[in-house]
């Protein structure tokens, strides 16, 4: 069933918001401007990719993990999301899932090609010609 307002449907118990565009366009400033008005508003998650990138101060502020201590952490289960773009390896920590489930609104810049992987994992609604519309329906996860 459609969202009886005109807002995304939730997902477990809170909402994953997904900001996904191309490199460079301005992603992590609107992160970064949504994280300062929301401050102090604890139903809102902010999160932190895992990155196989060292640290750089003039690019996003992320957690750094070697090659092989991202592969084990995945193999671990740590991860909610992974992918690899740019020569890296890219992840959301699993904590997403409790907060989901706890009823927060969960933030993440992730890549546009693991849009299919969270379709997987919750339902997805999507505003088209201004009206939130049901794009798939999840299959259950092992």
């Amino acid at each position: 069933e459609p969202p009886d307002s005109d807002a995304p449907a939730a997902i477990g118990g809170g909402v994953f918001v997904a900001v996904a565009a191309p490199s460079g366009v301005g992603k992590d400033t609107i992160i970064n401007y949504a994280r300062a008005r929301l401050a102090g508003r604890p139903q809102f998650v902010f999160v932190r990719r895992i990155i196989t990138r060292q640290p750089d101060a003039t690019l996003e502020d992320h957690d750094t993990l070697s090659a092989p201590d991202f592969a084990a952490a995945h193999r671990r289960g740590r991860f909610a999301l992974v992918w690899q773009a740019h020569g890296l390896d890219y992840a959301l920590p699993a904590s997403i899932d409790a907060d989901i489930a706890a009823g927060r609104i969960v933030v993440a810049n992730i890549s546009r090609q693991i849009i299919d992987d969270l379709k997987d994992r919750a339902p997805i609604w999507k505003k088209d010609e201004g009206a939130w519309k049901h794009e798939s329906v999840p299959r259950p996860r092992d």
